[in-house]
């Protein structure tokens, strides 16, 4: 303030800068912009944490029972190196335990050194019989490569085992010295085997498809109608000769309850 030559005080009243509440504002837009981002991104990277861990543990769940299935068919493959060629009766007695433990096993059979299946656990009918003698003799090739060229455990491609039923065979070279006994194999059911194994594993809201290739081998969902799924994350798993793909991704009720309302 100051004084007129009348001795009136003047009051001087200060200037606000016009760009100044443009600057403040645009500083706050820009901090909140910020954070608007930084909120997201977490957000994000715990979702796709989230269902990293959720891929690793089918993924895991899956090659543990796939090996689990592989080994009993080894140790019987073992004995018989071992003591010699069973009676039928013993052979069947074995097999029959196996399939009781195992689920998914349709049948355990025994495929003689000219790749003719012998003997066959469950006791088949003659169509069940012929319906495994057809898909045997679409994988015959893998069998025979097995015993001839690599004397190794040998998981074949998708082949229907049943009418509308896929599965695959598991191969299992009996040799004593370097003579073979032929092969102990398999029979697994997609459907039967990944429903027992997931049963426990996925977790509720979470849908699974698994590919040989791109033939759609199993689908597991808990909603009806299909969904687009842009958290869809892939996997491959690898045994013994086959490589499968493993499609997993979260519904939408879990993308849902998963994000927050801050950003």
């Amino acid at each position: 303030s100051f004084y007129a030559e009348d001795g009136a005080m003047i009051r001087e009243t200060a200037t606000i800068p016009r760009w100044l509440p443009f600057f403040v504002g645009m500083v706050v837009f820009l901090a909140t912009l910020w954070l608007w981002r930084a909120l997201s991104a977490n957000e994000e990277h715990q979702i796709e944490r989230m269902i990293n861990s959720e891929m690793s543990n089918v993924r895991n769940a899956i090659t543990a029972r796939l090996q689990s299935h592989i080994l009993a068919l080894v140790s019987m493959a073992r004995r018989w190196e071992n003591r010699g060629q069973p009676s039928e009766q013993e052979w069947e007695a074995e097999a029959e335990l196996t399939t009781s433990h195992f689920a998914g096993y349709q049948a355990i059979v025994w495929i003689d050194p000219w790749f003719f299946i012998r003997w066959t656990t469950p006791l088949a009918n003659e169509e069940t019989k012929q319906e495994l003698n057809l898909a045997f003799a679409e994988r015959r090739r893998a069998a025979m490569d097995a015993v001839r060229n690599r004397r190794e455990v040998t998981v074949t491609h998708a082949v229907e085992l049943q009418p509308d039923a896929l599965g695959f065979f598991i191969y299992v070279p009996i040799f004593r010295g370097e003579q073979s006994s032929g092969i102990i194999a398999g029979a697994v059911g997609f459907r039967e085997l990944f429903d027992s194994t997931l049963h426990d594993v996925i977790t509720p809201g979470y849908g699974l498809a698994i590919f040989d290739g791109q033939e759609e081998l199993h689908r597991y969902t808990h909603v009806d109608r299909q969904e687009a799924h842009p958290q869809l994350h892939e996997t491959t798993l690898s045994i013994y000769g086959i490589t499968w793909r493993l499609e997993v991704w979260p519904e939408t009720a879990v993308l849902n309850g998963a994000r927050s309302l801050l950003p």
